[in-house]
C-alpha cells in the first residue's frame, strides 16, 4: 500500500531507479494505492544514461530523463501481502486465503503520459495476475511470469 511521500522502485529498463509519489489516481478520498493503481511521481534518482543503449524504447530515448521530472507509473508490487483473488489487503472483508508477498520493496513500471503503453522494453521479476484484469495486457508478454 502506497500512500503519499512513499518511494516507489522502478523495475524496467528506463534510467530511472526511484520516483517520489505525489498522488494517487482514480481513487477516492486517502485511500493507499494498491497493486494495479496508477500514481503520479517525482524523480528521485537516476542511473547512468548510454546515449547508445539499444534496450531503451524510442519513447525512452526521446524523453528528458532528469531529476524532479513528473511521470506517471503502475504499483506492480507493494510490501504489503494481497489476496491474490480479490486483489485486496488482508484487512478486507472478502478473504480467500491465498496470499503473496513480494519481497520488501515497493516497485512499479513506467508509463507513457498519453495512454497506458510501458516506456521500458523489459521487465524484471514476476508481475501479479491482477494487472491481467486491470486491462495492461502488453506488460505481461514484457514480464518474466505471472504470481
Amino acid at each position: 500500500m502506497l500512500q503519499l511521500n512513499s518511494s516507489l522502485r522502478i523495475i524496467d529498463n528506463t534510467p530511472v531507479k526511484e520516483i517520489y509519489v505525489i498522488k494517487v489516481l482514480k481513487r477516492g478520498g486517502n485511500n493507499p494505492a494498491l497493486q494495479g493503481d496508477l500514481v503520479v511521481g517525482v524523480i528521485r534518482s537516476l542511473s547512468k544514461i548510454k546515449k547508445t543503449n539499444k534496450n531503451f524504447t524510442q519513447k525512452a530515448k526521446q524523453k528528458d530523463w532528469s531529476k524532479g521530472n513528473i511521470v506517471k507509473a503502475l504499483v506492480v508490487r507493494t510490501k504489503k501481502a494481497m489476496d491474490t483473488a480479490t486483489g485486496q489487503g488482508r484487512d478486507s472483508k472478502i478473504q480467500t486465503g491465498i496470499k503473496v508477498a513480494f519481497p520488501q520493496m515497493n516497485a512499479g513500471i513506467l508509463l507513457n503520459n498519453t495512454n497506458k503503453e510501458p516506456l521500458g522494453s523489459r521487465l524484471k521479476g514476476p508481475l501479479p495476475r491482477l494487472i491481467k484484469n486491470k486491462g495492461f495486457s502488453k506488460l505481461l508478454s514484457l514480464g518474466s511470469h505471472l504470481l
